[in-house]
């Protein structure tokens, strides 16, 4: 049955082509990476299990960026089409980590949170920068698609194709995000800024 749905895709005549047009799509990318937390309950050794390739953490953050599609299109005569696009561009797990053997009131905790807030700051950075980026994308994906011919017997099939093509473009875009995300966080970890958080307080010597 399914083979026959997409022979009858195949087999649209070129009039019925032809006569399926649809206006540009609304893409919208909306950031929503959340103030994370501060988590002062887990010591130095638990943190490390937490995350391995650590070292030796005093504190680390963590964060998972994701993007989630919410999608809306309409069929029109013998025309399905994408109408709308909305990205939201979130992180999962967001927390900041500091080893419960330094209290708030010390200036190590201090040192801490200040370093780990710079990653923060990149990725907050990196979602404000790349979202006309990822929007531009996706917009340019789904025109390069077009709408697709349709009616009641192949309409689910339809659907399902033009729902991969976003599927896909935001894979693509979260790829891209994360790499860059990495390189950038991977930089605020410099032996220099190793130094210069250990020399701010007399206990992180």
């Amino acid at each position: 049955m399914c083979a026959m749905l997409m022979i009858a895709l195949v087999l649209a005549s070129p009039l019925a082509r032809a006569a399926c047009q649809a206006e540009p799509p609304i893409v919208t990318v909306v950031p929503s990476l959340p103030d994370p937390p501060v988590d002062n309950s887990l010591n130095r050794v638990s943190l490390k299990e937490l995350s391995p390739n650590a070292g030796h953490p005093q504190g680390f953050y963590q964060s998972r960026l994701e993007i989630q599609s919410t999608v809306k299109m309409r069929a029109a005569r013998a025309c399905m089409s994408i109408t709308e696009v909305e990205l939201r561009v979130t992180s999962l797990g967001r927390r900041i980590f500091i080893a419960s053997e330094w209290r708030p009131a010390s200036c190590a905790y201090g040192a801490i949170l200040g370093h780990e807030r710079k990653h923060q700051a990149v990725d907050d950075q990196l979602v404000q920068e790349q979202s006309a980026k990822i929007r531009d994308t996706m917009r340019a994906s789904i025109i390069e698609a077009g709408p697709v011919v349709s009616g009641p017997a192949v309409q689910q099939v339809v659907k399902d194709r033009l729902t991969k093509i976003v599927q896909d473009a935001m894979h693509r875009a979260l790829e891209t995000l994360t790499e860059e995300e990495q390189r950038r966080e991977t930089a605020v970890d410099s032996p220099s800024e190793y130094a210069r958080v250990a020399a701010s307080c007399p206990e992180l010597h």
